[in-house]
């Protein structure tokens, strides 16, 4: 039997980056913000509480997202929802995937805030939450996020274990669940 998350106990954060100055503008993802954090806190879904979904619409650097979450993951004692919407960028000397900010430029990957390191971030030693779910609503992806999973997957369990990892990558749905890593094509998408 399912057991549904305890929202007095959860925590979210919810990150977009809509508006870049050296990448395409994404204006959607300001009014995902605003329809997500409604939705989360509605009664009638799951009635988390106000000041336990934190919204960070263009933050400043990797150090405030980076810390957020950290000081979230530490807080929540059921459930850790992270969701980041926005440009995912692929480091051409290692794959590994990074996540926009809004000062990110396709060619100083450093501009960027590294997948990895948010990844270690809810891994902190501290947290003491039960599941982790991370929901990475990407666009920009050169290749697929495949290189992004292997980190998460050959992890050592880390945030797959007890939690999962979704990716939104145009045309196809991508994930990792307790370690193992999913992929299926979208009905009219064109994925690889």
């Amino acid at each position: 039997m399912a057991v549904l998350s305890d929202p007095g106990r959860s925590e979210a954060v919810l990150v977009g980056v809509h508006d870049c100055v050296n990448l395409e503008k994404l204006p959607a993802v300001a009014r995902n913000l605003v329809g997500l954090r409604e939705a989360l806190t509605d009664p009638a879904v799951w009635a988390l509480p106000d000041e336990a979904c934190t919204v960070l619409s263009r933050p400043g650097s990797a150090g405030q997202v980076l810390d957020t979450v950290r000081e979230r993951a530490r807080k929540a004692r059921d459930t850790l929802l992270i969701y980041y919407a926005g440009h995912g960028l692929t480091d051409p000397h290692t794959d590994e995937l990074s996540l926009a900010l809004p000062d990110s430029d396709r060619e100083r990957e450093y501009t960027s805030l590294r997948y990895e390191y948010l990844r270690r971030a809810v891994l902190d030693p501290r947290a003491g939450v039960r599941r982790t779910v991370v929901i990475l609503d990407v666009v920009g992806l050169a290749v697929p996020w495949r290189a992004g999973l292997v980190v998460c997957a050959s992890s050592g369990g880390g945030v797959c274990e007890g939690g999962q990892v979704v990716a939104d990558v145009p045309g196809r749905l991508v994930g990792v669940e307790a370690g193992d890593v999913y992929g299926e094509d979208l009905p009219g998408g064109g994925g690889q």
